[in-house]
């Protein structure tokens, strides 16, 4: 990419970085309107996307693709080691609580279940850790 300019804006127009990559690279403030203009429609709302942690195309939840995320996401619960203090104090205390979090730790990582349950154990030992 060009170089910074002491106002956080980049010069030149060197787009080898992929579109969506460079909105985390650089302040979406200061994104000059020459680089944006220069993105096609589809980049800028792919960078958008990705900005604001949405899927593009948004995934299609049905009632199987749920039971069968749910089914995984507990096969992965009960495989995750790291954080596991909190995940299980937080299992004993209240478990119905626990299992209520599932489908939302789910949605943010798009229904991959192992990272969603790696997900909800840091959850958890953030809350009881603060760390």
């Amino acid at each position: 990419m060009g170089a910074d300019s002491d106002d956080g804006s980049t010069s030149g127009s060197d787009m080898s970085v992929a579109p969506s990559r460079l909105f985390a690279q650089l302040n979406l403030h200061h994104i000059p309107g020459d680089t944006m203009n220069q993105m096609t429609a589809q980049e800028r709302s792919q960078g958008y996307f990705d900005l604001h942690c949405v899927s593009n195309p948004p995934v299609e939840e049905t009632p199987e693709l749920i039971s069968r995320a749910l089914d995984e996401f507990d096969r992965e619960l009960s495989t995750v080691n790291e954080d596991r203090y909190a995940l299980d104090m937080a299992l004993e205390m209240n478990p119905e609580y626990v299992r209520g979090q599932r489908l939302k730790f789910l949605r943010a990582d798009l229904f991959d279940a192992q990272k969603a349950a790696a997900r909800l154990a840091r959850h958890f030992e953030f809350r009881w850790t603060g760390n």
